[in-house]
């Protein structure tokens, strides 16, 4: 694949990522493996290549409320695991990153917790936007709608398919608000 990863240990951003403009700061993206998840990731890409900025993926994970009590080897091979499917999420996504290097950081924890904290460094945080259907207009994505709120740069909120709705099977109009 024509992308770049630099598989990075987490806690690594501390500072810019070598072979970019190193004034700036990077573009951080939320990666959870969904649709919408890829598209930021595209779209980042491409601003990370006309802006020649760094792009920092982020992939949060939860391992699970009995942390303090695995061994190091689990807590090592479930972050491996992480790592490896991230790694395969960002190949997916982007079969050419434009030039554009890519650092990948896993993380064990919330990600209503770890996104905001990471955005005090970013030009700009990526997040991709919720499914439109009735249930996530009323209650919202909770993590985006936590980064928005938290974030210490700008969100930006990417669709997993941009442009005009498409139609269902039966050929109607998914348009928010149309009842079939």
């Amino acid at each position: 694949m024509g992308s770049s990863v630099a598989l990075g240990q987490p806690g690594e951003m501390t500072g810019q990522i070598k072979g970019q403009n190193q004034g700036a700061p990077p573009i951080v993206v939320g990666l959870d493996g969904s649709e919408s998840a890829a598209a930021a990731l595209r779209w980042a890409a491409d601003r990370a290549a006309r802006s020649r900025q760094p792009v920092h993926v982020l992939h949060v994970y939860d391992a699970g409320p009995a942390r303090r009590i695995r061994s190091r080897a689990m807590r090592q091979a479930i972050e491996s695991h992480a790592r490896a499917r991230a790694t395969e999420w960002i190949n997916g996504a982007l079969h050419d990153a434009n030039g554009s290097k890519i650092s990948l950081e896993v993380a064990e924890g919330n990600p209503n917790r770890v996104l905001p904290w990471m955005s005090r460094r970013a030009d700009v945080l990526v997040l991709g936007a919720p499914r439109d259907n009735r249930v996530r207009r009323i209650l919202g994505s909770s993590v985006a709608r936590t980064c928005s709120w938290r974030a210490s740069c700008p969100v930006v909120l990417v669709p997993a398919v941009p442009g005009p709705p498409a139609a269902d099977s039966a050929g109607a109009s998914s348009l928010p608000g149309d009842r079939s």
